[in-house]
């Protein structure tokens, strides 16, 4: 878990927290198996309609 939160506080260091939370609690989600659709990181970083 400590790892998690490392990844997580880089990431809102690098997008100011914009879109990390949403991110990380869909990572969390997909790696229960809860999902198996695929997703990209731009999904997950600024939301599945970036483009």
């Amino acid at each position: 878990k400590g790892r998690c939160n490392e990844a997580e506080a880089e990431l809102e260091r690098l997008l100011s927290g914009a879109h990390v939370k949403l991110a990380i609690a869909e990572l969390s989600r997909l790696d229960k198996g809860d999902d198996a659709e695929s997703l990209r990181l731009s999904e997950l970083l600024y939301g599945r309609h970036f483009k």
